[in-house]
């Protein structure tokens, strides 16, 4: 974190006036554990304290029982999908309805000491019957405590999604059962004796699949990061990042891991309208050989996301990112992907303002009959209405295609949605 070189009134001292490390780059996502999720989860938490300053400093509770602030909003999605599954051949279309309901609670115990608490909660219908009606946690849920103790910001937190989101997983193919719960809790320690920066944390990830197909990915994780770095200027940083992580399977299927990485990372705030967020370095992966399934030779390779930011007008803002990972596939033990993105924000009026963006993927993983290697394009676009102070409509659509050399494994896939949603 970086501290602001202004004050803020409400915004309470020292570190309670944090600015955000930049965040316009970030490793590709996904919602498994990899080998990087240590250094993952470490870029999430920056993402994460920053929601929460801007909550503190803003105040956009909409709704106040004394101290506490909170804000309850509810939504209704319809969505269209002409390959649920994402198969190759004989594809099964399906309308899905995914009601929910999302609420926050933001409590200043002092000016140094805050409790925040966001989670989205959804349930899938699908009408057709292609995959099972389930429950949803969204991404962004989190349970989470600032204290502050001089020039020191300690944050304990707990993070939590559970979603089924096939797409996310660039791996997955001819599939519909895959999904399941993560949570990973923790702490992290920022001391800022400017110009230097030291941060540090611990994280305990836990995976648990819904579907006894994919039992074999239960796994507990014990992750740290460690930076140290410098404050060039306000919102621009440099320094050099480790981490290590011991990643453990349940049931004994797959080979216990472990994982390290280390190199630099440059955050900078180049000009008042461009960002950049540039990370890289070398990341191992060693692998036990206490599994049914045969141990894969350890992985050894370079790193690196780079992202860039530019609010080009004030209502109109692109952003360009690049990463290369090595992750736990959903199919095999792991997976290297590349991905790119390119997209837009457009403000058009108070009313309407669209966005888009187009990514390609590639990846390769080790199967049992062959080194599977692949390639996804996509884009989206979505068209977000404010028709009222409370009320919003968006209609959205997403484009994907897979292209792979093992049989069976390509796939199209079209994606419609039309979501109302109300906020108290």
């Amino acid at each position: 974190m970086i501290p602001s070189r202004k004050p803020t009134a409400g915004a309470g001292s020292h570190l309670a006036l944090m600015s955000l490390p930049i965040v316009a780059g970030y490793l590709a996502t996904s919602s498994t554990g990899n080998a990087q999720e240590a250094l993952r989860n470490a870029m999430q938490g920056d993402q994460s304290y920053h929601a929460r300053r801007q909550q503190a400093i803003e105040s956009p509770m909409p709704m106040r029982a004394g101290p506490v602030g909170f804000s309850i909003g509810a939504k209704l999605g319809l969505e269209y999908d002409d390959n649920v599954l994402l198969r190759d051949t004989n594809p099964q279309e399906d309308f899905i309805i995914t009601p929910g309901v999302d609420v926050g609670v933001y409590y200043p115990i002092t000016d140094r000491t805050r409790i925040n608490f966001g989670v989205g909660i959804g349930y899938d219908v699908y009408t057709q019957g292609t995959r099972q009606d389930r429950f949803t946690l969204a991404p962004n849920s989190e349970l989470a405590f600032d204290f502050e103790v001089g020039r020191t910001l300690i944050t304990t937190y707990d993070r939590f999604t559970y979603s089924q989101d096939l797409l996310q997983q660039g791996e997955v193919a001819s599939n519909g059962r895959y999904g399941g719960l993560d949570n990973s809790l923790g702490f992290r320690v920022s001391w800022v004796p400017e110009p230097l920066l030291v941060e540090g944390g611990y994280s305990w990830n836990i995976f648990v699949s819904d579907n006894q197909q994919y039992s074999d990915l239960d796994r507990n994780s014990h992750q740290i990061f460690f930076r140290v770095g410098q404050i060039l200027a306000e919102r621009s940083r440099w320094g050099v990042e480790a981490t290590a992580s011991k990643t453990m399977y349940d049931n004994g299927v797959r080979n216990d891991f472990t994982s390290l990485s280390v190199g630099p990372y440059l955050e900078l705030q180049a000009t008042e309208a461009i960002s950049i967020n540039a990370r890289a370095g070398w990341t191992w992966t060693l692998f036990d050989s206490n599994g049914q399934l045969a141990a894969p030779a350890d992985v050894s390779l370079p790193y690196m996301s780079l992202g860039v930011r530019h609010q080009l007008t004030a209502h109109f803002s692109h952003n360009l990112s690049v990463a290369r990972e090595v992750r736990v596939s959903v199919e095999t033990q792991y997976v290297e992907t590349w991905i790119a993105r390119y997209g837009f924000n457009w403000q058009i009026t108070d009313i309407i303002a669209p966005s888009a963006g187009v990514f390609y993927e590639k990846g390769k993983q080790p199967r049992t009959t062959g080194t599977e290697e692949y390639d996804r394009v996509g884009l989206d676009f979505g068209l977000p209405f404010k028709l009222t102070d409370h009320l919003s409509l968006a209609l959205g659509y997403r484009y994907t295609i897979r292209d792979s050399n093992t049989a069976g494994r390509d796939y199209t896939d079209n994606r419609a949605s039309l979501n109302l949603g109300y906020r108290f």
